[in-house]
């Protein structure tokens, strides 16, 4: 599996325990672990992902929970996953 860490790749969710299992979206950032800016419980680097707006509308309709978090002010943009959760896809 080729590492997924650059800015601007598109990138999908593999990680099948993961609540945004096959979702898609865009790298905005790339955190190290041990850098200020690594904020999540990752035990390494974090890669922050903005899913692809019609990923997020489908997981609200799904998701009556997540609609009413969403409502209560969770954000599912900048959503930090670790590597090996993640592969690139083509754009």
């Amino acid at each position: 599996m080729k590492e997924v860490n650059l800015v601007g790749q598109r990138v999908q969710v593999v990680d099948p325990t993961d609540d945004f299992a096959g979702m898609v979206g865009t790298i905005i950032s790339y955190r190290s672990v041990g850098s200020p800016e690594h904020v999540s419980e990752n035990v390494g680097d974090d890669v922050v992902v903005n899913l692809d707006e019609e990923q997020r509308e489908l997981l609200i309709a799904i998701n009556p929970d997540l609609a009413y978090a969403l409502r209560q002010g969770l954000s599912l943009e900048a959503l930090n996953f670790a590597p090996s959760e993640l592969r690139q896809i083509e754009n």
